[in-house]
């Protein structure tokens, strides 16, 4: 009832004063997902209709309460479609209303149709948030923005906004060690190198130097959430890309990584940027896919092709062939380690793309050793 008589106010209030008031409400109950599922779609209605308000109390207090809403798939949709993501956009420009928009968008960006929404046109309105003087203002801007390069069109639009240097930059380590902006800012490079220019625009700004620190860093904390996200952007920074590659060896804190913490690596989403970043940095390395034959990695790897998630499974195998595609040593070790049995299983996976990736790995892993 009290949701009815709060949603009421904020509808028909004539003064800002209580449509704020009755916004703060809403936000101060609305913080479970499982009380958003009482809330109507009248309420949300409300929410979208006060984010527009003139009166910036009013709009941070529904942001506030959308960061929690948008949660659920079905609020979020039906947000997009009233124009939540381009009236939350318009909050990141100024500070009294920069981290709670952030934070809504950060949120609503986790559903395809938000996240698309803001890839294809609103983009470079994060620029003021990803700039400033704050790091959660920062965290939430950077989660926004790597939600929306998991699609084309936002990869190309962060790239023509210069948003590839900044992420370099947040990704720094600082003396409290890897944080979640670092981890932000590190997936954000991840997702973005999908794409080569944006791999060009990284390499320019020395990803390399910064994601080998943090990946180290993340290493020495036991910090999964950050190494993930800092293997996944040493995997698209090295694929087909030689330089980045070295550059990486050089640096010895990923081959350091998966020789003495290869014990982390556990989860799915874990697993599948580890193999990433395996694949890829081994990719046409003799001396790095040898020295990786040698570490327990290995068998990390080769013990990812038991797990149920196909991703996790679609990588490993894709780094399988990466591997052992470099010498006769690399192939006998993915032998060696029982890692034939597997694909002899995943051979008949009711996936097609599973099935070919494995007849590439099978194929890489018994090229010369019969």
């Amino acid at each position: 009832e009290s949701f009815s008589v709060i949603d009421k106010m904020a509808a028909t209030s004539p003064t800002d004063i209580s449509k704020s008031a009755a916004a703060k409400s809403l936000a101060n109950l609305v913080i479970s997902d499982d009380v958003c599922r009482l809330l109507s779609p009248a309420a949300l209605s409300t929410m979208v209709t006060l984010l527009k308000s003139k009166d910036p109390s009013c709009a941070n207090n529904s942001a506030d309460a959308l960061a929690v809403f948008g949660n659920e798939k079905v609020f979020a949709d039906s947000a997009c479609e009233q124009g939540a993501v381009e009236a939350v956009c318009l909050l990141l420009k100024k500070p009294p209303t920069a981290l709670n928009g952030a934070r809504a968008l950060a949120c609503l960006t986790k559903h395809k149709s938000c996240g698309h929404r803001l890839a294809t046109a609103e983009v470079p309105s994060l620029q003021p948030v990803l700039k400033a003087d704050d790091a959660d203002t920062n965290y939430y801007g950077f989660t926004a923005l790597h939600q929306a390069c998991q699609y084309q069109e936002g990869r190309s639009a962060a790239l023509e906004a210069g948003f590839m240097p900044i992420a370099v930059s947040a990704c720094a380590v600082g003396e409290q060690g890897p944080s979640r902006l670092s981890q932000a800012a590190a997936e954000t490079i991840g997702q973005a190198c999908v794409q080569s220019d944006c791999r060009d625009q990284c390499t320019e700004s020395n990803a390399v130097e910064s994601i080998a620190q943090l990946v180290k860093a993340s290493c020495e904390a036991a910090d999964l959430t950050c190494l993930a996200s800092a293997y996944l952007a040493v995997g698209r920074l090295c694929q087909d890309h030689p330089a980045n590659r070295g550059n990486f060896v050089a640096s010895s804190s990923v081959p350091d990584s998966f020789s003495k913490f290869g014990s982390l690596v556990n989860g799915n989403r874990l697993r599948e940027c580890f193999a990433i970043a395996a694949g890829a940095f081994c990719q046409d390395q003799v001396e790095s896919a040898s020295a990786f034959c040698k570490t327990q990695s290995l068998q990390k790897l080769i013990e990812n092709l038991s797990q149920t998630n196909t991703e996790v499974i679609l990588a490993s195998l894709l780094a399988i062939s990466s591997i052992a595609n470099n010498s006769l040593m690399c192939q006998a070790a993915f032998i060696n380690g029982q890692c034939l049995p597997w694909m002899q299983k995943l051979l008949l996976s009711r996936e097609q793309s599973v099935r070919v990736r494995c007849c590439a790995a099978l194929k890489a892993a018994c090229q010369l050793s019969g």
